[in-house]
């Protein structure tokens, strides 16, 4: 949270996902609802990763508090140097998550779609 110059208070969540994928709207209807309270006049989402889906992005947009979002294009057009607030440059280390390994019969599933889709040029598949 900010403290806005006008006054008022800014709601703000960093989202850092995969640049590959895109937010999912579900990302952002946590923050709408945690921000919904009336001390937050504004949002604001600063997104580091993909792009955030059509959805939300109009979610967003209905809202009557005004929400910004931030992507890592404009952030990386500022002039800062952002290690400098950074106490250990030198010793970040990101994680790095294994793969998700369906359990077998999702993967019988994902295998029966796949031959499915060597036939046929339509389906889908939906996995809970």
């Amino acid at each position: 949270m900010a403290e806005e110059r006008e006054g008022g208070l800014c709601a703000i969540q960093c989202k850092f996902f995969d640049p590959h994928r895109p937010v999912p709207k579900r990302a952002i209807d946590s923050f709408m609802a945690a921000s919904e309270p009336v001390q937050y006049t504004s949002r604001l989402i600063v997104n580091t990763g993909g792009s955030i889906q059509k959805n939300a992005l109009r979610t967003l947009e209905a809202s009557p508090k005004p929400c910004q979002v931030l992507d890592a294009a404009e952030l990386n057009g500022w002039d800062v140097d952002w290690l400098r607030h950074v106490d250990d440059p030198a010793g970040l280390e990101f994680e790095e998550h294994e793969p998700y390994t369906p359990h077998p019969y999702q993967q019988e599933a994902i295998d029966k779609v796949c031959e499915g889709f060597a036939a046929h040029d339509r389906g889908q598949l939906i996995l809970p």
